[in-house]
């Protein structure tokens, strides 16, 4: 069964263990910004973070979720910031409404995905570009799903990172850290069930997701050194199986 947009973009799947990575010692060379400006950095982050309700949200849920993208709006300008519009709109329509169908929407997942161009337009965080590719089911070999341009080292700081969707498949990309502790592989934590998995890692980063033919942006603070999870736990609706489990996950090294 495909994952809901909603949970899976806002909150990398369910958030569980989520903290915010602040430590100073990055290697980014960040331009100088405005105090909006910098609020707007800073709701990317946050935004990446948050956990949203279970259930159909609140409005006070809902306030929240547009407060990021009046953040972002206003310390942006050009498709960031026309994409925080498109946002704050359709949350709008939520609110008036209560039809709770828009959040998993095209619409608002194309807006939440294109609002952390921000990151490298404004915030200038290091970018990291990433492609797809697939293999479709043959008889005898299962489909296969790869992130492609995943670097297998990073020096920690505040990163942005697009994923560029010129498949056929819906993919969505997230970033996990993975406890000191946990000492197993990719290919180990891609065999888990999803309550395992959850239970596993920490989610950093919730998801930019990108539609075929489409281009989303994810901005991730990797200020903490250690292992994280680069991965896109979507199933395809053809398939059983989700992406991470076929492929669609890499292991990177912050330090």
């Amino acid at each position: 069964m495909p994952i809901k947009r909603w949970t899976i973009a806002v909150a990398a799947i369910c958030a569980l263990g989520a903290a915010s990575c602040t430590s100073d010692d990055t290697t980014t060379d960040e331009p100088e910004l405005t105090e909006v400006q910098a609020d707007a950095c800073e709701a990317l982050i946050e935004f990446g973070l948050w956990e949203p309700p279970e259930g159909d949200p609140t409005e006070a849920d809902l306030v929240e979720f547009r407060s990021f993208f009046e953040r972002i709006q206003a310390g942006s300008d050009g498709e960031g910031a026309e994409a925080a519009s498109s946002a704050i709109e359709l949350t709008n329509e939520v609110i008036e409404t209560e039809n709770f169908e828009l959040l998993e929407g095209p619409e608002i997942g194309q807006a939440m995905g294109t609002v952390g161009v921000v990151g490298r337009d404004v915030c200038g965080y290091e970018e990291i570009d990433l492609g797809v590719e697939e293999t479709p089911e043959e008889e005898g070999s299962p489909a296969t799903h790869e992130f492609v341009g995943v670097p297998d080292t990073l020096t920690p700081g505040r990163y942005s990172i697009q994923l560029d969707n010129d498949q056929e498949n819906f993919h969505l990309v997230i970033v996990a850290k993975v406890p000191d502790d946990y000492e197993g592989t990719v290919d180990d934590f891609a065999q888990l069930d999803e309550d395992d998995a959850i239970a596993t890692v920490e989610w950093y980063a919730a998801g930019a997701f990108a539609e075929p033919e489409q281009t989303a942006y994810l901005t991730a603070d990797l200020s903490e050194p250690g292992r994280y999870f680069i991965l896109c736990p979507v199933t395809s609706e053809d398939e059983e199986i989700p992406h991470h489990a076929q492929g669609m996950i890499k292991e990177v090294t912050v330090s």
